[in-house]
């Protein structure tokens, strides 16, 4: 009798089980139970004021909004009105204290005026810019001498008034001239359990003013103001 023919049987591969990838998988998954709270995190804080900058009874306008605080980043100033709208504050719900280190200001709108051509820039400052620039020689001079952006002349409604300004990020050291902005407690914003505003503020303003100081800035500028600050949100300060 013919013997039944020999089945080699082939083994099977060993999988190669990577233990240096499966170390390190375990190494996060224990990493991220085990991870403590972070004590601080930068988060971007974005307020948006929409709304018309004008002044029925002055040929100068001056709007200004506060950097250092960031729960009060929304502009103000002249007769016209504002609308307000602000994301990011409720990301600080776990923090205590925050610091603006970095700021971005966007800038665009059109002019309502009809036969007066605006001149438009924005200003920084360690001083509230209003306090300072109270007459239109005022206006006109602080339009320059404070640290500031370059001047822009907006045509009138019935020409091509709408403009776009080139976004500015700036920091309050470049701002303040110091070191203090990022090391010093009064420029730190208490956020809970109860907000309080920093001692020191740093600000931007807006100034407009008209073709010349005869003709008031009635109709003035339909604008769109949005400012992102990066703060860093923290629980305590060092040696406190």
């Amino acid at each position: 009798m013919n013997s039944p023919p020999v089945v080699k049987r082939v083994p099977r591969k060993k999988k190669r089980v990577n233990r240096r990838r499966k170390a390190a998988n375990l190494e996060v998954m224990v990493k991220g139970i085990e991870r403590p709270f972070p004590p601080s995190r930068t988060i971007k804080v974005i307020t948006t004021t929409d709304g018309s900058i004008q002044d029925t009874a002055n040929p100068f306008v001056i709007v200004e909004s506060r950097l250092a605080d960031p729960t009060a980043a929304g502009f103000s100033g002249g007769s016209g009105a504002f609308v307000i709208a602000r994301t990011g504050i409720l990301d600080m719900a776990a923090y205590a204290l925050a610091r603006v280190r970095r700021v971005t200001v966007e800038f665009s709108g059109s002019s309502l005026e009809p036969n007066a051509i605006i001149n438009v820039n924005m200003i920084f400052s360690d001083t509230q810019p209003s306090t300072i620039i109270t007459s239109f020689a005022l206006a006109k001079s602080g339009a320059i001498n404070f640290l500031h952006t370059p001047l822009r002349k907006i045509a009138v409604v019935s020409g091509n008034s709408a403009f776009r300004m080139t976004p500015v990020s700036i920091t309050a050291r470049q701002v303040i001239g110091d070191i203090m902005p990022i090391t010093d407690r009064d420029f730190v914003t208490a956020v809970n359990p109860i907000h309080s505003a920093p001692v020191q503020e740093w600000w931007v303003g807006v100034i407009v003013t008209a073709v010349n100081g005869a003709l008031n800035v009635i109709n003035g500028l339909d604008v769109n103001l949005t400012i992102t600050q990066e703060v860093e949100a923290f629980s305590r300060l060092i040696g406190a």
